[in-house]
Formats: structure tokens, sequence, C-alpha cells
């Protein structure tokens, strides 16, 4: 069977009303189409370029964002073959008057506006478009990403702006395809949040609703799938953390609010977050946030060189957290936070006190909570960072070692080292918090 994957540009009207153009191959009315690109995933201006093709201007300030995808078998209206297709159907918002009577007419057939209700009755439409309409419209199926820490009267939820639902509401993603929700969740983490650091997602169940859109001016179907999403490692608390840093660079507005404020709290907040509010609070466990049940201590070695005026961290490939972090490690029982750092550069670096000695005092202590990511549970941390000067025959040793990286700013902001393989995102939340690194 022929395959064809197809890119469906949605416009509204102020009325809620769709934009459909006649298209002369298919002999009828439509959605503004065009081919998916061959390659990449830029969609988005795929679906800008349609409404501009078809009707004949340019829109340089327009918007586009995914609405929904869409897999069906039918018969091509240009080669009359059995097809099957893929629809990815994006919105978008051209951000100026539009011009109908200037648009380029096919046989007489002006582009128009349509309600729902006329797309759904209409005979002059191809056989696509209304069962694209009723897919967008009439159903929707959704990944909620739930991120939540402790507060002091309970679980606290992150919420960010969301176009789609009128408001501030869970990090969602619609279903695309026949796929886990864990992975939608994680992906909605990466591509809403911007956060790269480790994420870990699972589902906790469903819940459906049915409420009045006024987006499409109609009542609609609502499926949510929720994934309790755990971003391990780093304070949530902490405001200006890794976590609102990626945030901030996005862009994206948002707020934590504790469960008695989902239910009407500021008047930024979807109306949709009253249909999955209770679901979320009664089926996201919150024994990982009832407060610390697990005390970690541990002493870190700051190894820096400056190398054409910018400095650089001595990190160490960790292999089971498949990442580099600091030469340091847990404080034994009875070792001060000093011993403890003279022995993890004894271990890790094969350096003694006379190749890598250690200041007596700390640079730096602090003391924070984070999910541990590999205990799984809240856990209340006390790190001592302290300076350590490896001499010239140590600095020669460490360089010998393939384990050992040194890092700039943009790879720890980045979490990523410039052969691509991840750096900790404690290493950087620690220096953060140090003020060592001050993130933009």
């Amino acid at each position: 069977m022929r395959e064809k994957r197809v890119i469906v540009a949605i416009v509204q009207d102020e009325g809620g009303r769709f934009l459909v153009t006649f298209n002369p191959r298919w002999g009828g009315y439509a959605f503004p189409m065009r081919p998916a690109p061959d390659q990449g995933d830029a969609f988005g201006p795929a679906a800008i370029a349609a409404v501009e093709e078809d009707l004949g201007c340019r829109f340089p300030k327009a918007a586009s964002a995914e609405l929904d995808y869409m897999g069906c078998s039918g018969v091509s209206g240009s080669t009359r073959e059995p097809t099957a297709f893929e629809y990815w159907i994006h919105t978008v918002e051209p951000k100026q008057a539009l011009d109908l009577a200037a648009a380029p007419v096919w046989n007489g057939n002006q582009p128009m506006f349509l309600s729902y209700d006329e797309i759904i009755r209409r005979n002059d439409l191809t056989w696509s478009t209304p069962d694209l309409t009723r897919d967008f419209v009439d159903n929707q199926e959704a990944v909620l990403a739930v991120v939540a820490r402790a507060g002091d009267h309970g679980p606290e939820y992150l919420l960010i702006e969301n176009t789609n639902y009128g408001g501030l509401f869970f990090p969602c993603s619609r279903v695309k395809a026949e796929i886990k929700p864990e992975g939608v969740a994680v992906r909605t983490v990466r591509a809403d949040l911007g956060y790269r650091g480790p994420v870990k997602a699972t589902l906790r169940g469903d819940v459906t609703d049915v409420h009045f859109s006024g987006r499409f001016q109609r009542e609609r179907s609502y499926r949510f799938h929720i994934c309790e999403v755990l971003i391990s490692d780093i304070d949530l608390h902490r405001p200006g953390g890794p976590l609102e840093l990626a945030l901030t660079r996005r862009g994206k507005r948002f707020q934590w609010l504790g469960a008695s404020e989902l239910n009407g709290g500021p008047p930024m907040i979807s109306p949709t977050l009253k249909a999955v509010r209770n679901a979320v609070i009664n089926l996201v466990p919150s024994s990982v946030l009832s407060g610390p049940s697990r005390h970690s201590e541990g002493g870190i070695a700051l190894i820096e060189r400056s190398i054409g005026g910018k400095r650089e961290w001595l990190a160490q490939w960790n292999e089971k957290w498949r990442a580099f972090f600091f030469v340091g490690g847990h404080r034994h029982e009875g070792e001060s936070f000093h011993d403890c750092v003279v022995r993890e550069i004894d271990e890790e670096l094969g350096l003694g006190p006379m190749d890598c000695p250690v200041s007596p005092d700390p640079a730096h202590h602090l003391e924070y909570r984070a999910v541990s990511g590999s205990a799984g549970i809240l856990t209340s941390y006390r790190m001592e960072l302290f300076v350590a000067r490896p001499t010239p025959a140590g600095l020669e040793s460490i360089g010998q070692d393939p384990r050992n990286k040194w890092l700039d700013e943009s790879g720890i902001r980045r979490l990523e080292s410039h052969d691509a393989r991840p750096v900790s995102v404690t290493m950087a939340s620690l220096l953060g918090m140090a003020g060592v690194i001050v993130f933009p």
C-alpha cells in the first residue's frame, strides 16, 4: 500500500471557524496541506508555508504548534491508489488580518471559514476533512507529566502556561501514536520544560472527562494518561535551580501550587485542571515527598584550572551514573569531610596528599534536599566542597587517565561534555548553589 505523510494546517477565526481552501487536485475543499518534509521534524514551518501558499501571501510573524496526529487508510484523491496516510496536524496563528478575497481562486471557489457543523454536513469537501475534524475536535487523548515536590503543607505540583488549555496546566502532550505514555511524559519534560537531566516516568492511571471547549465551542471528550515524573538529584525547592532555569530559558510561565490550590487558586489556572485534579492527587503517591527519610553526607574535591582565561573543573566518568561527576563521594562513619576528600582523591585519581594537597577547611558548605536517583526517595544532603591543587606531576597523572575530563562552564550548564557524553546534573547544581557558576 502506498504511504503518505501530510502536514495539515488549522487556522481558526475569532468565532472558532476553520479555514478551508479549494484543492483542484482533490476536487474539494480541505485544510491547507503539504507533504511532510522527507527529513527532520520541522513540521511547524511547513504548516505555515501551506497557509501562505494557499492564501497567496506571507505571514512573517506567524506561529505554529502541534495539535494532533492521525493515521488512517483511504484512497488518494490524486492517484486513486489505496494509501496509508499519516496526518500531522498543526495549528497556525497568522498574527495578522486575513484577506480571503485577495487569495488565489480555483474555478470560482474562494477560501472560506466553516464551522464544525458545516464541515461535517457539507458535501463539497475532500473525504478526509470531516474525519480529521472529528478526530481532533471531538476527542482528545493526552499525557500529563506530573512533577511534584514536598511542600510545607503537603505536595506541591508544577504547572506551566499552556495556551491549548487556556492557562496554567500540568506539562502535557497529545498522544500521537500507539506508544507508551511514560515515553511521552519524558519527552514532554524535555520539550516543554527544556530540562535535560535525569527523568523517570511512571504511569499511574487514566482519567476521562467531557467538558466544553472554548477553543472549539463545543463539548469534547478527554482522556488523560497520568504519569508521575521523577526529577532526581536536584533541589526542586531552590529558586533558580536547574529546572526553573530551564523553564526560564524556554520563556515558560510556571508556578508551584499545593493540592488545595488546584481547584480554584490563581485565576490564570486552566479550567481543564478541575477535571484532572482529584485523579492526580489520588493517583500520584506522595511517599517520596512526605519528608526526608534518608540522609547523605559527602565530600567533593574542587580541582580547577584556567585555560585561555576560561575556568575548567576536573570530573571523572561515573560508570554507575553514566555521567561525569566531581572527584568525591560519601563520607564514611567516623571520617571527617576533609579525610573523605583525601581518600576519594587517592581512590579515584591515585594521588596522595603530596601530589594533590587538599585545603584544610571547606570552601563551601551545602545543605539541600532532593530525590535520590539511586534510592528513589527524598534525601537530605550535606556536602562539603574542598579546594584541591594537584602538583605538576599530579596533573600529568590526571591527564593519562581517559576517565578524567576537564569541563568548562558551558558544558556543565548544558549537561554535556565536548564529546557529547552526559554531565551529572548534581555537578551543575552544586556549583550553582555554591555560587561558583552563576547561571544566566
